[in-house]
């Protein structure tokens, strides 16, 4: 049975037909010269995946609706973006209306036997009648719970969640940037017989989830950008550090944390979920619990009383009476990775007009590219551009030196009159820059990554 329903789209009028038997549904311009079929303009099929039949000839009719409306056409990258995140979903929902209703199949029997079908193939927003399940915008069925009925399964949650991901990435669209590809190089020119090594600045978009499958774990280098070529200067330097902390554990949270974790355990095997949230949420291993069972042993009596005592009145009852305390067996332990931070420093003195240009162009490419972008609407920032940073010799990564990780330009000083003077040229550029960069790596170095080959061709990160 083939189902025809009205749909006004952003002010286009047209006609869907929704077939039941194989789930298809195509979207037509009315026709009103005749009772047959208007043209074509899009097709759902029986798995839910849309194609537009003349993508062209689509965004004409659709932004000869949009001049009516005051509003500015829409060019063929724009079209395509509103249809697939605006159109495709509003006529995924009628068409799920469609086959979601009984009385548009011939009998319950078929309902049942089609509709299932329909959900099964991936059509959004159709309820299986079997399972009584519904699928979601993206045609999966909304079915996978843990066996408490009320958490998704951990590989349906980062699904659903890339898939959030990847709809908000496809609305957020960032305001215009001129953007460059330019490879600025100071000084210019070649020094005979001589040349120099170099360190460079490669900078690129942000790209936060490169690996789609894990879009929280995850962020890279995106598009190019600017890359900035300036002379090694002297007084480069490392350094590597570890996060180490004091950790304290006297005898009673020593007891609390074996009886906790032996609690644990036991719950953790009983194989019900719900037992261990509950444990987790209780007051296992409360100190004062704890004292009252070690203070039945005649041994500890004493000592336990002691250090009550003290914590009561504020007073080191131990320490002033006995001139002792308990033992926090103190010892350093690991916290964490840091991250490194590199500073650069660099003397810019255009000797012509050429060279003062491109050293302005180097300012502004810095500037430039440490700044958050804006997206239309202002809703949200988007993240600056990231380095790659590479101290290169004889045009290969420099063999001495240290290899860096992706980073952020955190800050980014100029100064005007690095003299203590003020002069500049006839054209106006002033007769040299001073400019100092603070970069961070985005990531951690770990002990792996001394072994990649990278590491191994020069002195490691």
């Amino acid at each position: 049975m083939e189902v025809k329903t009205d749909k006004t789209w952003n002010n286009l009028q047209l006609e869907q037909y929704t077939d039941t038997t194989t789930g298809v549904i195509e979207i037509r311009l009315p026709n009103k010269l005749g009772p047959n079929k208007g043209r074509l303009l899009a097709t759902g099929d029986a798995k839910g995946k849309w194609n537009v039949n003349d993508a062209n000839d689509f965004r004409k009719q659709y932004n000869a609706e949009r001049k009516k409306l005051g509003q500015q056409p829409l060019s063929a990258k724009e079209f395509n973006k509103e249809f697939y995140t605006d159109g495709a979903n509003q006529f995924n929902n009628d068409r799920a209306n469609v086959l979601n209703t009984s009385s548009n199949y011939d009998n319950d029997a078929e309902y049942q036997k089609l509709a299932t079908s329909h959900a099964e193939n991936g059509i959004p927003k159709v309820k299986n009648p079997t399972t009584g399940e519904t699928n979601n915008s993206q045609g999966n069925p909304n079915n996978s719970t843990d066996n408490s009925g009320n958490l998704p399964s951990l590989e349906q949650a980062q699904k659903d969640l890339n898939q959030l991901i990847s709809d908000l990435a496809d609305q957020i669209e960032e305001i215009p940037l001129t953007r460059s590809n330019a490879n600025l190089r100071y000084p210019l020119g070649h020094i005979p017989n001589l040349g120099y090594d170099f360190v460079r600045f490669q900078a690129y978009d942000y790209d936060p989830a490169p690996e789609k499958e894990n879009a929280l774990l995850s962020s890279g280098f995106g598009a190019p950008r600017e890359t900035v070529t300036l002379p090694i200067l002297p007084n480069i330097s490392e350094s590597q550090m570890t996060s180490w902390g004091r950790d304290e554990m006297n005898f009673l949270q020593g007891a609390a944390g074996a009886i906790a974790s032996s609690f644990l355990t036991g719950v953790a095997k009983s194989g019900k979920p719900q037992d261990l949230l509950n444990a987790i949420g209780g007051s296992i291993g409360d100190t004062q619990q704890i004292a009252a069972d070690l203070i039945k042993k005649p041994e500890l009596k004493p000592l336990i009383v002691g250090f009550f005592a003290g914590q009561a009145s504020g007073v080191n009852v131990l320490g002033r009476g006995l001139g002792v305390v308990l033992n926090p067996n103190l010892e350093l332990l690991f916290q964490g990775p840091s991250l490194r931070t590199f500073s650069f420093n660099f003397k810019l003195r255009p000797r012509d007009k050429d060279e003062g240009e491109v050293c302005k162009a180097i300012i502004r490419s810095f500037k430039k590219n440490m700044n958050p972008r804006r997206t239309k609407g202002n809703v949200f920032l988007k993240t600056p551009s990231v380095f790659k940073i590479e101290y290169m010799f004889d045009g290969k990564p420099h063999p001495s030196m240290n290899r860096i990780k992706m980073c952020a330009l955190t800050n980014f000083t100029v100064n005007y009159t690095p003299d203590n003077n003020y002069m500049t040229y006839q054209n106006g550029t002033v007769t040299g820059f001073d400019i100092s960069l603070a970069f961070s790596e985005v990531f951690p170095i770990y002990a792996d990554n001394q072994d990649s080959a990278e590491a191994l061709s020069g002195v490691g990160f």
